[in-house]
């Protein structure tokens, strides 16, 4: 998959973990989508848990999704307080198009604040996303998603929570050895 915003590699050292690329999408006028492509560059083989570990303990987990951009934030990751994400809040998606419905669901969700979506960049974040279905055999998203749904806007985790309407986020694992796309998407 090519890239549009960036074909710079950064790395953590400690697990050789590359960040290869990322394309930002603005979706709609309060509604954008991150995509991340991550590898890790030697010999050994991990599994889908331990590429997940590795990308937590990453500086790479510490970014703010919102407005016209993103942002590293030390301690944050999304709406969320990084210490309060774990490995175990990422839960598998069953197979048989389940990704697919569960991305169709966040994309076509009516919210009761303006969103207008942009029809070409759904449609451009659609054939990136089939490309990435088609190169992965495993999907999980962050449960934590759901929950922030119900607790806004009663309740913040940190100061740049409360811009967001909205967050979900999904993890793909793909055939090649130890790579994975971070899809990420946000209303505000």
């Amino acid at each position: 998959m090519e890239f549009e915003k960036s074909k710079k590699t950064a790395s953590h050292k400690s697990e050789d973990l590359l960040l290869n690329g990322t394309d930002y999408l603005r979706l709609g006028t309060n509604f954008q989508c991150l995509i991340s492509f991550f590898s890790i560059n030697n010999n050994k083989t991990y599994s889908s848990k331990k590429l997940l570990e590795i990308y937590k303990s990453s500086p790479f987990f510490n970014f703010q999704l919102t407005g016209n951009f993103f942002n590293y934030l030390p301690k944050y990751h999304g709406p969320f307080l990084s210490k309060n994400v774990q490995v175990e809040n990422y839960l598998e998606i069953p197979p048989n198009n389940s990704f697919l419905k569960s991305l169709d669901s966040v994309v076509n969700a009516k919210t009761k604040y303006m969103n207008v979506i942009n029809h070409e960049a759904i449609g451009k974040f659609n054939e990136r996303v089939n490309k990435i279905y088609s190169d992965c055999y495993k999907y999980v998203f962050l449960e934590y998603s759901e929950s922030f749904k119900k607790i806004k806007p009663s309740k913040y985790e940190h100061e740049w929570s409360h811009a967001l309407v909205s967050y979900d986020e999904f993890i793909c694992f793909t055939h090649s050895k130890n790579s994975f796309f971070l899809i990420s998407l946000a209303r505000d």
